[in-house]
């Protein structure tokens, strides 16, 4: 199995990171980095909680409370 087959195989599930060299450590570690950063970017807890009808709170740069009363 080459270094690229044995990346794929963990980043797939189906091998484990502990069977991969230093390099392919690296490298899978890099694409769970990224992938978790594409996640984050991706949420948007404001507007499913707003379309879910439910209020949530959040500290403003202040440090002060504020409240966001449910819609309808």
């Amino acid at each position: 199995m080459t270094g690229d087959e044995a990346v794929a195989g963990v980043l797939a599930g189906t091998d484990s990171y502990d069977s991969l060299g230093e390099q392919e450590q690296a490298i899978v570690r890099e694409q769970w980095a990224d992938s978790m950063t594409a996640l984050r970017d991706g949420l948007n807890y404001e507007e499913e909680i707003t379309a879910a009808g439910d209020s949530y709170s959040e500290i403003d740069d202040d440090g002060n409370l504020v409240v966001h009363q449910a819609r309808g």
